[in-house]
């Protein structure tokens, strides 16, 4: 902060036309180092975006992978306690609205 105070009052004491080029020198300078930290903002959100999605993806994948595995297994033990062929087990299990109705 000190730089700049000096960088002001430095200024000050130039002529009007030189120390307007310098002040419009800085604020592009200033203009450019927002939009650089700007985009190297958003490339890193992005990244971290693709990260999280990936995380998140492989989390779902495993879980849906989990579901798909012990309904399979459900639907076998279902079709081997009733001696049914799966289509029949399919439907019991479509048209079953709990446990009890299930194994009925």
């Amino acid at each position: 902060m000190e730089d700049i105070d000096g960088f002001l009052e430095s200024a000050e004491a130039l002529p009007k036309p030189v120390r307007s080029e310098l002040m419009t020198f800085a604020e592009k300078l200033e203009a450019r180092g927002e939009a650089r930290g700007e985009a190297r903002g958003e490339a890193r959100g992005k990244a971290e975006g693709r990260i999280e999605g990936k995380i998140e993806g492989k989390i779902e994948g495993k879980i849906e992978g989990k579901i798909e595995g012990k309904a399979a297994s459900l639907e076998k033990l279902i079709t081997l306690k009733f001696g049914e062929c799966p289509e029949a087990t399919g439907q019991r299990l479509k048209n079953a609205n709990s446990v009890e109705t299930l194994f009925q």
